[in-house]
């Protein structure tokens, strides 16, 4: 495990509540989602850490608590800790879904890291890349952060899904108008 993941897993142990949910926790699927719902929501990061770890390695790795617990990094803003949950989850063997994928695109989005999002983006299965969850993720965070620098396959993948999905249509749209205008504005 890396340096930087080890100090973010630190940095969790030491911002969340002492005891807390650990005790009452069950072992089963729908009782491990409960519980890591509600360790989410009352941002106890040490304890659905803890617990997701204990889970996954007692032989029961599951896609779903996978893409829980990278969806819950990524809104935590911890794109590391978000990246070694999805890489994880890809070494137990469960293949990669579209929570997952764009639950690490918001990740390195929200981070403002979108050079990562569209590498990310970019070493995808096409039957990831054609489902319009994923794509939209990175859209969405290239028109929050105004990037205009988008590669030629990545700008071709997003105008193929926009004539399907009307939210791809309306993300371009806002993406294109918004690098017409910062290249009107330099020219006056």
């Amino acid at each position: 495990m890396s340096k930087s993941i080890l100090l973010v897993l630190a940095i969790l142990v030491a911002s969340s509540e002492e005891g807390g949910l650990m005790e009452k926790s069950g072992r089963g699927r729908e009782e491990a989602k409960a519980f890591l719902k509600e360790a989410f929501r009352r941002e106890m990061w040490r304890d659905a850490v803890e617990y997701f770890e204990d889970w996954d390695t007692a032989e029961r790795s599951d896609p779903v608590l996978s893409s829980m617990m990278i969806n819950a990094m990524a809104r935590a803003g911890q794109p590391l800790l978000a990246r070694h949950f999805f890489d994880r989850m890809l070494l137990h063997g469960s293949p990669a879904n579209a929570v997952a994928c764009s639950s690490m695109l918001k990740s390195y989005c929200r981070a403002g890291e979108l050079q990562a999002a569209e590498r990310f983006l970019q070493q995808l299965e096409p039957r990831l890349l054609a489902k319009p969850r994923v794509v939209n993720m990175y859209v969405r965070g290239c028109v929050q952060h105004g990037a205009s620098n988008i590669s030629c396959a990545v700008e071709q993948t997003m105008v193929k899904l926009a004539r399907k999905d009307t939210t791809t249509r309306k993300l371009l749209v806002q993406l294109y108008c918004q690098v017409t205008c910062v290249g009107v504005r330099e020219r006056v």
